[in-house]
């Protein structure tokens, strides 16, 4: 019988996990150790309904995993670690994380779970808007509920949705075959795109410079 009291380190070294395993793993995988968690001024953590005694997010928009022991179906003991969790961008930019008990994983956005930890709303309003714009900016006061309409004609976002089209279909563009070296010019990326058969998403990533995106079936691509 293994003594709770005993510090994580003790404990681990009981289960044979040595230390610099232990290290390892925290410097590949980018992670804290909870015990080793500092809070920041004021900040509060509450449990996640559903995962209480698993996962706590704070008013900062921290989450992090709770030290516990899993028991495994042939008696065998493991004493899990709890870390802050990496946190990872959803296709919209939005800051997410992922929770996982009973062997099943699943993906939260952490401005929601701030918010329904955090912060009333007796109107049931169903969407959570970024007050500074800035989704990773998920602290408590920086959040507040609202209703759709609200959220999508809230500060710039109109106009930088504009921009975004603009520069998505009304911008002429310039594709070159590699092999051949020929250009074909169009008017919109759309009409480029249907034409040459390409991914519109890939386009658009090329046009952008990332690092991963160069060219695409063949061709490179530029704004004319």
């Amino acid at each position: 019988m293994v003594d709770d009291n005993r510090t994580n380190l003790e404990i681990m070294e009981r289960l044979n996990r040595s230390e610099y395993g232990i290290q390892y793993a925290m410097r590949k995988y980018n992670l804290v150790r909870s015990t080793e968690i500092e809070d920041l001024e004021n900040e509060i953590w509450k449990d996640i309904p559903g995962y209480e005694g698993y996962y706590q997010v704070s008013n900062y928009g921290r989450v992090k995993s709770l030290p516990r022991w899993i028991v495994y179906s042939d008696g065998r003991k493991y004493f899990y670690d709890g870390v802050l969790l990496k946190q990872k961008h959803d296709h919209g930019g939005y800051c997410g994380v992922e929770l996982t008990t009973n062997s099943e994983l699943e993906t939260f956005k952490v401005h929601r779970l701030v918010a329904k930890m955090f912060i009333p709303n007796p109107d049931n309003l169903p969407e959570v808007n970024h007050k500074d714009e800035n989704k990773d900016n998920n602290c408590v006061d920086n959040l507040e509920w609202c209703d759709n309409y609200y959220n999508n004609h809230y500060g710039t976002r109109l106009e930088r949705m504009r921009e975004k089209i603009v520069e998505a279909v009304g911008r002429p563009v310039e594709f070159t075959k590699i092999s051949t070296g020929e250009k074909f010019y169009f008017p919109t990326i759309t009409s480029g795109v249907k034409e040459l058969n390409l991914d519109p998403r890939t386009v658009q990533r090329c046009l952008k410079k990332e690092p991963r995106f160069k060219t695409t079936k063949g061709y490179t691509v530029e704004y004319a």
